[in-house]
């Protein structure tokens, strides 16, 4: 692929990342109070949308280090859950997760910024997986639990936040 092309692949890969990202964002702002602590689909919903956001954070960062900002998640890991194993005992606010998520953004950033420059083929993960690879796969984890919550807003015959799908 010529430079030229792979920047041009990896702006709409950019953009469409960012859209998604930020209809998590909207779904926490949307989320009512006495919704996110409740249960749908067997876990929280507090849980469900921290889950793609800690491991967007976990698997979109450079050179494989270890993400000081997750540490007091980790910290608390068998209380929120972030990997779904189990119901959460606890549950991040609505303001600590939008912090969390907002932090995050300008790494997100410098993800995409790496990929036009170095290329996505690179090795992303301990697995050997590759930067595209693990970005689509992020997407797509975040596009999931995304649509799980939007379903959610549904079933309560509540309007969820717009997705944007032709933009």
């Amino acid at each position: 692929m010529a430079t030229e092309d792979l920047r041009s692949f990896v702006e709409v890969l950019r953009g469409q990342y960012l859209k998604t990202f930020d209809a998590i964002l909207a779904l926490i702002d949307h989320c009512p109070d006495e919704m996110w602590t409740e249960s749908h689909g067997g876990f929280p919903m507090a849980q469900q949308l921290l889950h793609p956001i800690f491991d967007s954070i976990y698997y979109l960062r450079h050179d494989n280090r270890p993400v000081e900002r997750l540490q007091p998640i980790v910290a608390r890991f068998d209380v929120l859950q972030p990997n779904l194993e189990r119901p959460a005992t606890e549950t991040l606010s609505k303001d600590e997760l939008r912090a969390l998520a907002h932090e995050h953004r300008p790494e997100i950033e410098q993800w995409f910024d790496a990929l036009a420059d170095r290329g996505l083929e690179e090795s992303a993960t301990d697995e050997g997986e590759t930067k595209l690879r693990t970005t689509l796969m992020n997407l797509r984890h975040l596009a999931y639990h995304g649509g799980h919550a939007d379903a959610a807003f549904h079933e309560r015959s509540m309007k969820a936040p717009g997705w944007g799908y032709m933009s």
